[in-house]
C-alpha cells in the first residue's frame, strides 16, 4: 500500500510517459529572454490576429458586469452563433476554446481509440491520452500536399475498431483542407467523426459562418450526416485568443450530454461578451483584418519564393504557411536550385535572436520544417530583413546571453586588417565631403563621456545624488537614478537630483528649488568649506590608463572629452589622472588660468562642459567638440550649412553610458557606442545594453574599453554606407531654401541668420534622415506669429523621456500651420485640422521614432490637445456643439462635436490597411483620441463609407476640423453656454 507521504505514487501510471503539449509563451516573458520589448517582437508562431480586437468589441467588454455570473447555458451567445452558422442552438456547446470541448467530448464518450491524421494540431494526441484511449496516427500523404489518407483512416477505423476520427480542416500546422466529399465518406464509417475548423475564417472566399470554403459545420450533426461534429473557436479570427472561446456544432443528443458534463462557468463574462460582439462586427473584421491578413500572406509568400526560394511552401487555406528549409537545394519545387543558410533549428534560433518567432518542429516527420503565420506588415519586414541578415552573415543586434558572449569575442578578437577594412569604408564616404577629405582612412574622431566612461563615479556623483536626496528626507535607490537616466534628458545630476526630490515631496511649495539642491549636492560633492569630512569626489577611480587613452588618441583622428560636468569639475578630475588636454580661452578664463597653448600630444583636444551649451541629448555639445578639433586641425567648415562638420560627424564616435549620450550621437550623425558601467552585471547589465541599442547604439561594450577598438570599427560600418556618407557631405543649401520656404508659409518672415544654425545641425545627420531634419529646423526656427491681446492662444511644452514638443495653438486664426513631427502622415493631418478648423497651429517634436510612431503621434497630439484646452479659458460664449459631414471622393466621414470638458471620444476610422504613408493605422484613431481627450471635449468621430484608408482618415480629420469650427465659434455673448453655468 502506498504511503500518504509519497505522493507520487497516486499518480496515474501512464502519465509517465505523456509528452507535454508545448504552447508558445507570454509576449512578456519572450520579449524578456530575447532581450527586446514586447513592441519590437514580430510575434509569427501563434497564428494569432495582431490586430486585436476592434473598437466596438473592447467597448462591448468595457460595459459587461464583470461581478455577476456568467449564463452557464450561454443562452445570447448561442444564439448568435446559430444565426451566424444558419443551425439551430440546440446543437451548441460553448466552451474555453475548442480544446476544452474536444477534452469534454472525449469524456463524454470514451472512446476504445482515435484516429488521428498527422501531422497536425498536437492537442489531439495529448487530450486522447489523458482520456486513456489508445490514439492511432495515420500518416497524410508527403510533402508537399499532406492530403488525409482517406483509405488509411477506414483501414484504421476496421482494425482498431476506433469510435473517434479527428481531423484538422484547414490543417494546423500544413495549411490544406478536406473535401466534403471525403468528410462524407468519412461520416460512413462507424464512428464519431470531428472536423476542427478552428481557421475556416481564412479559407479564402472571405465569407464566415456556413459559408467559409470547405466548412462543412452545417452538416454536422443533421439527419444525413448525424455522426458528424465540428468544432470552431473566435481565438484565431476574431483576435480573442487570450479570452479563450470555441463552440461545437453536433447532434442535439451529443450537445445534451457535452453540455452536462462541462463546467457550468466555462466561458467567463467578458469572454462571451467579446464573442458576441465579434460575430455582430464579422463584416468589418473580415474586410478590416482578416482581408488584409491574407493578402499580406500571399505577399510574403511572393517576396520569400524571389529572395529566400530555399524556404518552400506547402500549399494553404489558412492562415499561416508550412515551409520545408531546404538545405540541400534539391527540393523539386525550389527550381533555383538555392541553399539554406542554416538547417531549419538554427534558423529558427537566428530569427528568435532578431526578435521574430516562428513555429518550429525539432523532430517528427516535420522535421527540418517551419510554420510563419500571417502578420501585419511591419511584421513581415523585420521577418524580411532577419532572413537578409541571417543570409548576409550579419551579427544579430539583439543583446541576449550568447549573443552578448559572441559580440565581445568577436570585438576582442577584431584584427587590425578589419578594423582598417571598415576605417576604409568610412573614409572613403567622407571624401565624398570635402571638407573632410584630408581625414586618413581607417580613423575616427573619437567623443568620449567621462562619468561612468572613463572615470567611475558609482560613490561620488551618485553618492551625492543619494545624500543630497537624504538630507531633504527623501530615499532614492540606485534603481531609481537608473529609471531616471534610462528615462532620458538626464545628463545633468543636479537636475536629476531636484527630479528625484520632486518625486517623493508631498507639494511643489514644500521642494525644495533646483539651486538648494546644487548647493547641498556640490557641498558634498567637493567637499564644504571649513570641515574634515573627505569629498565625495575622492572616492572616484579611473577606468582607463592614460596609456589607454594616448593609444587611442594615435589611432584616431582626434579624441574629444564631452560631459555634463561643470568645467571645474571636469578639468580636476582630468589633473587628478595626469591626462592632457586643451581648453578655450574662455574655458581658462572661467578657471582664473592664463591661456596656454596645449601640448601637441594632448590627449584631448577639445574638452565641452556644462557650460558649452545645452547638454546631452542634445546633439550641440558633439558639434561643439568637433567645431574645436576641426580649429585644432585647420579643417575649414566650408558653407552655410556647415558641411565639413556634416562630414566630419560621419565619422565619428561617441562613446557614452546613458541613452542621452546615444541619442546625442544619433541627432548629430555620428556612430555611438554604449558602455556598460563597472555596477551593472546580470540583468541590469542587459537591461541597460537593450536600452542602449534602443536609443541607436550600433555596439555595446564592458566597463574599461578594452573592447573599445573593434567596437569603433564595427559601429562605424554598421552607421553608415559609404552612399549615405557622401550624401551627407554633400551641400543643402538650395534645398534648404526650398524647405524654409514651404515650411513657412504664411508665417512671419525669418531672417537667414536665425535659420542656419538650426538648419547647420540638421546638416549633421545621417542622409537618410536630412531632409525630414532641415524641414524641422526650419519649422523649429519658424516661431508663431507674436501673441495678441486677448486672443484665445496658447502653447504647451511637453517632455518626456521619448519626446520632446513645443506645440501652439490660435483658435481664431487663418488657417496657418507649421507641423514637424517626424510622422509624414501625421504632419499632413494636423495640417489639415488647421486650416479647415481656421485655427493656427505651430508644432515641433523630436520623438523616438527609431522605436515606432506611437509615442510621438500619442504625445503631439496630447500637447495639441492641453494647447487647445488652455486656449478655451473658461469657454464663455461659444456656440458649443457642432457637427460635419466631409466627403473626399468615396469616403465620408462624420464627427460630432461637444466642447463639455468632459473628456470622451468614440473614433471608428475602419482602417484596413496596417500603415497609412509612415502613420501606423491604430494610431490615427489614437492620435483623434488622444487629442479630443486632452482638450477635455466629447465628440464621436466616425467614416460612414470608403474604400482609400488614405481617404478615410482625412475626412475624419477634415470633419474634426470643421466640427471644431462650429463648436469654438464664437456667438456673442459672453455666458457659459451651460445649465450648470461653468465648462471648467
Amino acid at each position: 500500500m502506498a504511503s500518504a507521504t509519497d505522493v507520487a505514487s497516486f499518480l496515474r501510471p501512464d502519465f509517465a510517459a505523456l509528452e507535454a503539449y508545448t504552447p508558445v509563451k507570454p509576449l512578456d516573458v519572450l520579449a524578456a529572454e530575447i532581450g527586446v520589448s514586447v513592441e519590437q517582437l514580430a510575434k509569427l508562431d501563434a497564428n494569432e490576429n495582431l490586430y486585436g480586437p476592434l473598437p466596438e468589441i473592447l467597448s462591448a467588454v468595457s460595459k459587461s458586469q464583470w461581478h455577476i455570473y456568467p449564463d452557464p447555458s450561454h443562452t445570447a451567445l448561442r444564439a448568435a452563433i446559430g444565426d451566424y452558422l444558419g443551425v439551430s442552438d440546440d446543437k451548441l456547446v460553448c466552451g474555453c476554446g475548442s480544446d476544452e470541448l474536444i477534452d469534454v467530448l472525449m469524456r463524454v464518450t470514451e472512446p476504445k481509440a482515435i484516429v488521428n491524421c498527422v501531422p497536425t494540431f498536437g492537442m489531439y494526441q495529448f487530450l486522447g491520452k489523458i482520456c486513456r484511449s489508445e490514439v492511432i496516427a495515420v500518416d497524410r500523404t508527403p510533402f508537399p500536399a499532406f492530403d488525409v489518407d482517406v483509405a488509411g483512416v477506414e483501414r484504421a477505423v476496421r482494425d482498431s475498431g476506433a469510435s473517434l476520427v479527428i481531423i484538422a480542416s484547414p490543417n494546423n500546422p500544413t495549411g490544406g483542407l478536406i473535401s466534403e466529399e471525403d468528410v462524407r465518406r468519412l461520416c460512413a464509417l462507424p464512428c464519431l467523426v470531428v472536423i476542427d475548423e478552428a481557421y475556416a475564417e481564412f479559407a479564402g472566399n472571405g465569407n464566415g459562418g456556413s459559408g467559409a470554403a470547405g466548412s462543412v459545420a452545417h452538416l454536422a450533426g443533421t439527419p444525413e450526416l448525424p455522426n458528424l461534429i465540428v468544432f470552431r473557436t473566435f481565438s484565431k479570427w476574431a483576435a480573442l485568443a487570450g479570452l479563450r472561446v470555441g463552440y461545437s456544432v453536433a447532434h442535439p443528443s451529443l450537445t445534451a450530454a457535452m453540455a452536462a458534463i462541462k463546467q457550468p462557468y466555462n466561458v467567463n463574462v467578458v469572454a462571451d461578451v467579446a464573442a458576441r460582439a465579434a460575430l455582430a462586427a464579422y463584416p468589418r473584421v473580415r474586410d478590416q483584418q482578416l482581408m488584409p491578413m491574407l493578402s499580406e500572406l500571399a505577399s510574403m509568400q511572393e517576396r520569400l519564393a524571389a529572395d529566400h526560394p530555399w524556404l518552400v511552401p506547402a500549399p494553404t487555406r489558412a492562415n499561416f504557411v508550412l515551409f520545408k528549409v531546404d538545405v540541400d537545394g534539391t527540393e523539386p519545387r525550389n527550381a533555383s536550385g538555392a541553399k539554406a543558410p542554416l538547417e531549419a533549428g538554427p534558423l529558427v534560433a537566428e530569427l528568435r535572436r532578431r526578435g521574430v518567432l516562428v513555429r518550429y518542429y525539432p523532430k517528427g516527420a516535420l522535421a527540418g520544417f517551419l510554420r510563419i503565420s500571417a502578420g501585419r506588415p511591419r511584421d513581415t519586414q523585420r521577418l524580411f530583413r532577419a532572413l537578409q541578415d541571417i543570409e548576409a552573415g550579419t551579427e544579430a543586434m539583439v543583446p541576449t546571453d550568447a549573443d552578448r558572449a559572441a559580440v565581445a569575442s568577436s570585438l576582442a578578437a577584431t584584427s587590425v586588417a578589419a578594423s582598417a577594412a571598415a576605417g576604409a569604408a568610412a573614409g572613403a564616404a567622407a571624401a565624398a565631403g570635402a571638407a573632410a577629405g584630408a581625414a586618413s582612412a581607417g580613423r575616427q574622431w573619437l567623443l568620449l563621456d567621462m562619468d561612468g566612461v572613463l572615470v567611475d563615479v558609482s560613490r561620488s556623483y551618485r553618492g551625492a545624488i543619494v545624500k543630497t536626496a537624504e538630507r531633504y528626507g527623501v530615499r532614492v535607490t540606485d534603481a531609481d537614478i537608473d529609471a531616471a537616466k534610462a528615462a532620458g534628458d538626464a545628463n545633468n545630476d543636479w537636475v536629476v537630483t531636484h527630479r528625484l526630490i520632486r518625486a517623493q515631496t508631498d507639494s511643489e511649495e514644500s521642494a525644495p528649488s533646483l539651486a538648494d539642491v546644487t548647493k547641498l549636492f556640490e557641498d558634498l560633492y567637493n567637499g564644504p568649506t571649513g570641515t574634515a569630512d573627505p569629498p565625495l569626489k575622492t572616492l572616484e577611480r579611473a577606468l582607463v590608463s592614460g596609456e589607454q587613452l594616448r593609444a587611442m588618441r594615435a589611432g584616431s583622428l582626434g579624441v574629444a572629452l564631452v560631459t555634463g560636468r561643470p568645467i571645474r569639475d571636469a578639468v580636476e578630475a582630468l589633473d587628478r589622472y595626469g591626462w592632457s588636454y586643451a581648453l578655450t580661452p574662455g574655458q581658462s578664463a572661467a578657471l582664473g588660468r592664463a591661456h596656454a597653448a596645449a601640448p601637441a600630444d594632448a590627449i584631448f583636444s577639445a574638452v565641452v562642459c556644462m557650460e558649452d551649451g545645452p547638454p546631452k541629448p542634445s546633439p550641440a555639445p558633439l558639434r561643439c567638440a568637433l567645431a574645436r578639433m576641426a580649429a585644432a586641425r585647420g579643417l575649414p567648415l566650408t558653407g552655410a550649412l556647415g558641411d565639413g562638420l556634416a562630414a566630419m560627424a560621419a565619422q565619428a564616435v561617441m562613446v557614452g553610458d546613458t541613452v542621452d549620450d546615444v541619442r546625442a550621437a544619433v541627432s548629430c550623425g555620428a556612430a555611438a557606442v554604449g558602455v556598460l558601467t563597472p555596477d551593472k552585471e546580470g540583468w541590469a547589465g542587459e537591461s541597460t545594453a537593450l536600452l542602449l541599442r534602443s536609443a541607436g547604439a550600433q555596439a555595446v561594450i564592458g566597463p574599461g574599453l578594452g573592447q573599445l577598438a573593434g567596437a569603433v570599427a564595427q559601429a562605424a560600418a554598421q552607421a553608415r554606407t559609404p552612399a549615405a556618407a557622401a550624401a551627407t557631405g554633400a551641400a543643402t543649401g538650395a534645398a534648404t531654401g526650398a524647405t524654409t520656404g514651404a515650411a513657412t508659409g504664411a508665417a512671419p518672415a525669418v531672417a537667414a541668420a536665425s535659420l542656419s544654425p538650426a538648419v547647420a545641425a540638421a546638416a549633421c545627420r545621417p542622409a537618410a534622415e536630412r531632409a525630414q531634419a532641415v524641414k524641422a529646423a526650419a519649422i523649429g526656427a519658424t516661431r508663431p506669429p507674436a501673441p495678441r491681446a486677448g486672443a484665445r492662444e496658447a502653447a504647451v511644452t511637453r517632455t518626456t523621456g521619448e519626446t520632446a514638443i513645443e506645440a501652439w495653438v490660435r483658435i481664431d486664426g487663418s488657417g496657418w500651420s507649421a507641423v514637424w513631427t517626424g510622422v509624414g502622415f501625421l504632419d499632413h493631418m494636423l495640417s489639415a485640422l488647421a486650416k479647415h478648423a481656421r485655427m493656427d497651429i505651430h508644432l515641433v517634436c523630436a520623438g523616438d521614432t527609431w522605436i515606432d510612431d506611437h509615442h510621438t503621434v500619442e504625445d503631439c497630439c496630447i500637447a495639441l490637445g492641453e494647447a487647445l484646452d488652455r486656449s478655451l479659458g473658461a469657454r464663455r460664449g461659444i456656440a458649443r456643439w457642432g457637427m460635419a459631414h466631409c466627403p473626399l471622393d468615396e469616403a465620408l466621414a462624420r464627427a460630432v462635436v461637444d466642447v463639455s470638458s468632459r473628456p470622451f471620444a468614440a473614433v471608428e476610422l475602419g482602417m484596413r490597411r496596417d500603415t497609412v504613408g509612415d502613420l501606423s493605422s491604430e494610431m490615427a484613431a489614437h492620435a483623434l483620441e488622444s487629442l479630443i481627450t486632452s482638450a477635455r471635449l466629447t465628440a464621436h468621430v466616425d467614416v460612414i463609407r470608403g474604400t482609400n484608408d488614405h481617404h478615410r482618415c482625412e475626412a475624419a480629420f477634415k470633419a474634426v476640423a470643421v466640427a471644431l469650427r462650429q463648436a469654438l465659434a464664437l456667438d456673442g455673448g459672453s455666458d457659459v453656454p451651460s445649465t450648470k453655468g461653468v465648462l471648467a
